[in-house]
């Protein structure tokens, strides 16, 4: 397995995959000797106690996925235990990652769906695992899922499982009726529910740690409490919601959710840890006289006497995105949105930008160098000029955005609505919807000086317009919420409107529920519904005949018929990326051909509900929004003009052994290309995609080619455009 520095590279490979969590929503932590590792919501990093190196591990690795709920290390093996929220579970050692789904798969009958690892304990060669609905046993010599305990209910109820601890001989659980206790001594059978006892009855009991001699539970809200000579006694802690308990010889250290840190001693003393960057700690332990906590406002915190800093690698603010866009040459993600029958989320985490390889984070949280108002539900964005960008907030109205110098001001002269969307003409004008407008209008244009102009639609002025997309004769294409009944328009500039729905003439859509659209690079708009697709191939004059969607053919079935399509993106060799409920396809150009589809199961794609994809015009880098978290890959096509641009060759020179792709970019578009050896003869031909093309190191007949200079031989159909370059292979 090879561990990703954090200092990743602003472009990654072709072919290449990449991640992008947030570490700020901290939640589990480890203590590996020489390192730290630490677990968000969606991330996995380790930090160097001797070096301060900050490492990421994720799926790309060798990781089952991004849902992280627990760590756990055990030393004799050197195997860190990871625990997901779905129930799998990762041992990772050194240079492996085995997993183990049995929890995460197997039919328990009875139990509830929600089967994450809230707490797991080491004890020996044992681990405990504390589920919503038991525990589970994992033997750490065996590599396997060993037993589970369940229904420890009083009268063999299922109860849920929050922690547990082992104090001599005995296992306590942490549970949803207090604490729960057995025997570990080897002729107790501990799958009867009638072995185990209450030792501590509490509704509100959540935590439980222990070490030495010491047991300790808190009660939330109420206190903590010691177990001592066969009695609970009260530490006379703060009143609060115990989110942890670190127990260690001399004491403890309680991690409270309003802030605060309690640092209590067996002698009785107590002392309250407070720092502005304590703000949720979820988890806490001590290595010498440094602390690290886990945050899940701030991140991994270090605490050095009276010096606190933030380890947590740049990131994503929130762990979901609901949407991006490439805007004046940076992807930019957005986190707000609405709900499906057009209310608020009141979503404040803003967006963040994607630029050098790293995220840059633009809201109101405290201490944000880059802060900006309180705006609610940002969802998306478009280039008003070079230096500006105009932002779509669904609840505070529409924005000018200039990044150069971060300053935000409202449009005050737009619509007073609930915007659900923005999209740029391509002739100097912005074309705006909106939902809850009731009877009145739900779709504007401001003109190129600066006017604004309502349209109706007719039978669809509901005030239910989702978000638009353009053709190239700047007319809108206007999607309904489907929870009000569907439907699609398009909207002229000079007011023209048609109507389109399932019927013959009137558009012939697979489904009224039309949930994506794209216009390509020769003019068609492909729409995805949840019926699958449909395409206008002269989108510019469908608002003015009657002309219907045509579906395409492919493996002798309607394309994506039955399927669910949430997203359509358009690459640079006008290819189709299409995101559905069971992953993400590429097609060809005229969708007749399958390049990929990647799913959950055989790629690093986080999740098979990709719900929006965004291009990254001159990489080709391709970013999908998941249910799950963003991930991107770099695809094998870019934009590309009429002429060469500065064009290169990456790896130059190629490593030896390499086996990834070789990649040629800055071409003009779709030039035939000639790859040959020193002495002129051919080894490989192709034709880019786009402004890219790609080779992987084989000769036309399957065979590895041999170190040497390569020259690579480029030129358009006309042979107006040509190009000649080299690059060296190493043996």
């Amino acid at each position: 397995m090879l561990l990703v520095r954090l200092a990743a590279a602003q472009e990654i490979p072709v072919g290449a995959w990449r991640l992008h969590p947030s570490f700020r929503q901290m939640t589990a932590l480890a203590d590996v000797g020489e390192w730290v590792y630490a677990a968000s919501t969606n991330g996995l990093m380790r930090y160097s106690k001797t070096d301060g190196e900050v490492q990421t591990i994720d799926k790309t690795d060798g990781l089952t996925g991004n849902n992280f709920s627990a760590l756990a290390w055990h030393q004799p093996s050197k195997t860190l235990v990871i625990g997901y929220t779905d129930g799998q579970i990762d041992l990772l050692s050194d240079e492996t990652v085995l997993n183990i789904r049995t929890l995460a798969t197997a039919p328990l009958i009875g139990i509830q769906a929600v089967r994450r690892i809230n707490h797991i304990l080491i004890h020996n060669n044992f681990a405990y695992l504390s589920l919503p609905f038991g525990i589970a046993v994992v033997d750490m010599n065996a590599k396997r899922l060993r037993e589970n305990y369940l229904n420890l209910g009083s009268n063999g109820e299922t109860v849920a499982i929050f922690q547990t601890a082992i104090l001599r001989d005995s296992l306590f659980a942490a549970t949803s009726q207090g604490l729960r206790a057995t025997s570990l001594t080897a002729s107790v059978n501990r799958l009867d529910f009638r072995n185990w006892r209450t030792a501590f009855a509490s509704t509100n009991l959540r935590t439980v740690a222990a070490a030495g001699n010491l047991l300790l539970a808190g009660v939330d809200f109420s206190d903590v409490f010691r177990y001592d000579n066969g009695r609970w006694a009260r530490l006379q802690l703060p009143a609060a919601q115990y989110n942890h308990i670190a127990l260690q010889a001399d004491g403890a250290t309680v991690c409270l959710a309003d802030g605060r840190l309690i640092e209590w001693a067996t002698t009785g003393q107590m002392q309250v840890i407070t720092y502005p960057e304590l703000r949720m700690p979820l988890q806490s332990l001590r290595t010498g006289t440094i602390r690290y906590v886990a945050d899940f406002e701030s991140g991994i915190l270090q605490i050095n006497g009276a010096t606190v800093r933030n380890l947590s690698p740049a990131g994503l603010f929130a762990p979901l995105v609901r949407r991006t866009a490439f805007v004046n040459g940076n992807i930019t993600a957005f986190y707000g949105g609405f709900t499906a029958n057009g209310q608020p989320e009141n979503n404040t985490d803003g967006f963040s930008v994607f630029s050098s390889g790293k995220w840059i984070n633009y809201n109101h949280a405290a201490g944000n160098p880059n802060a900006l108002p309180p705006v609610r539900d940002w969802l998306t964005a478009v280039a008003a000029d070079a230096e500006r960008v105009w932002l779509a907030s669904f609840a505070d109205g529409l924005w000018t955005w200039q990044p150069s110098a971060n300053r935000l001001q409202r449009a005050t002269d737009a619509p007073n609505v609930r915007i659900s969307g923005i999209a740029d003409d391509g002739r100097g004008g912005l074309w705006l919807t909106a939902l809850g407008t009731g009877n009145n209008p739900s779709v504007f244009r401001r003109a190129p000086n600066g006017t604004w102009r309502a349209y109706p639609t007719g039978a669809f002025n509901g005030g239910n317009a989702l978000a638009p997309t353009t053709d190239n004769a700047g007319n809108a294409w206007i999607p309904f919420n489907p929870a009000t009944g569907g439907g699609l328009a398009i909207v002229a500039e000079n007011g023209r409107v048609r109507l389109l729905g399932t019927q013959r003439g009137q558009g012939a859509l697979p489904s009224p529920n039309v949930l994506a659209l794209a216009n390509d690079r020769q003019g068609a708009m492909w729409v995805g519904t949840d019926n699958g697709i449909a395409v206008f191939f002269d989108a510019a004059s469908a608002v003015s005949n009657n002309a219907d969607a045509q579906r395409i053919v492919f493996n002798l079935r309607e394309l994506l018929r039955g399927e669910t399509v949430y997203a359509i993106a358009i690459d640079g060799g006008n290819r189709k990326w299409i995101g559905t409920a069971r992953g993400v396809w590429l097609f060809s150009a005229d969708g007749s051909r399958e390049i990929y589809h990647f799913t959950a199961a055989n790629s690093p794609l986080l999740s098979d509900e990709v719900r929006h994809i965004s291009i990254h015009p001159q990489t080709g880098e391709v970013f999908f929004t998941t249910d799950k978290g963003l991930v991107s890959f770099r695809g094998t096509a870019t934009d590309a003009g009429r002429t060469f641009a500065e064009v290169r060759i990456f790896p130059n020179p190629v490593p030896p052994n390499f086996s990834g792709l070789i990649t040629l970019d800055g071409l003009a578009a779709n030039v035939s290309v000639k790859i040959t050896d020193a002495a002129g003869r051919l080894v490989y031909e192709t034709r880019a995609e786009g402004g890219t093309a790609v080779w992987n190191g084989l000769d036309y007949r399957g065979r590895t080619t041999r170190g040497g200079v390569y020259f690579v031989y480029a030129a358009d159909a006309n042979g107006e455009e040509r190009m000649v370059t080299k690059f060296v292979k190493v043996e």
